[in-house]
């Protein structure tokens, strides 16, 4: 109980940090009366909330629009995004740790290897509730994050074309053709 009693353990603390994020855009448009362009990009950059966590995204997107004669006009666009996140395996919810750890748990024992919790999955099957299966060499969220992953790729490339003719008084030709790729990846990885 003395061992228990010198120990406080600020979870919030532990499991969570102040991050900076950053985002950077840039668009370009221009054109005359028989050509308009339209170029934009951008990039963003965020370090997550809890720890070991972070994401990154990507864009472009372009489109031209021209009128070469009276009687047709033609335009193309593209679209491009990536995105990427990076976290422990979401195999227990941070927030929830963070608020219901006891503060008298340790991550670490004297030796320095992980400390099993004693109290966070054990007082639940005390309270009658389900048990949750853990590790025999026990519970620790530090272990959780530091030799869990979760990887999630996802990427989107778009490119459209128009055109419109008009081949005499009242008789027009419109045509669109797309072209559209979605590829998404995750990957979670747990150790033993």
């Amino acid at each position: 109980i003395a061992e228990l009693g010198s120990q406080s353990t600020d979870w919030f603390d532990v499991l969570f940090r102040n991050t900076v994020s950053t985002s950077h855009h840039l668009s370009v448009s221009g054109g005359t009366d028989k050509l308009t362009y339209y170029v934009s990009g951008g990039y963003s950059w965020n370090n997550g909330v809890v720890v070991k966590t972070s994401s990154q995204s990507a864009n472009f997107s372009a489109k031209i629009d021209t009128r070469p004669a009276k009687w047709i006009k033609f335009g193309v666009s593209t679209d491009f995004s990536y995105q990427k996140a990076l976290a422990p395996s979401n195999n227990v919810n941070m927030f929830k740790y963070a608020y219901f750890a006891n503060p008298y748990e340790k991550l670490y024992n004297e030796d320095g290897s992980y400390r099993a919790d004693q109290t966070y999955f054990t007082l639940s099957k005390s309270n009658g509730n389900q048990s949750t299966p853990v590790p025999p060499n026990g519970f620790n969220i530090m272990r959780e994050i530091n030799e869990t992953s979760s990887d999630a790729t996802s990427s989107m490339f778009s490119i459209l074309g128009n055109a419109t003719i008009n081949i005499v008084k009242g008789l027009t030709f419109t045509g669109l053709a797309s072209f559209t790729y979605n590829g998404d990846m995750s990957e979670n990885i747990n150790g033993k």
